[in-house]
């Protein structure tokens, strides 16, 4: 088993957009998809993916992380104090256009 440590977790957030982004205009997505991140999320999700047995260590995660995590399917354990309100998990957001 493989142990990894993420100090500060994230959300990925991917917005998709159903044309290319003009500055000032309004634009319409076709998808958004939402992932439970941070450095050693993210090793492990690969380790997980390829049959490596996996335990994911974070330090005060919240709600929403956890859904996402557990939609994942890599075990996670949470240590240190949880986060009070109104505190989140930091979410990072990637716009995407049509071409890539």
């Amino acid at each position: 088993m493989i142990v990894t440590f993420t100090a500060n977790p994230s959300i990925d957030r991917t917005v998709a957009l159903e044309s290319p982004l003009e500055r000032g205009e309004v634009h319409r997505i076709s998808s958004v998809i939402e992932q439970a991140a941070g450095k050693g999320v993210n090793v492990a999700q690969v380790l997980f993916n390829a049959g490596v047995t996996v335990a994911v260590v974070a330090a005060a995660i919240d709600a929403p992380y956890r859904a996402l995590s557990d939609r994942a399917q890599t075990p996670l354990t949470v240590v240190g104090v949880p986060l009070k309100a109104p505190q989140r998990v930091r979410v990072n957001t990637t716009i995407t256009e049509p071409d890539g």
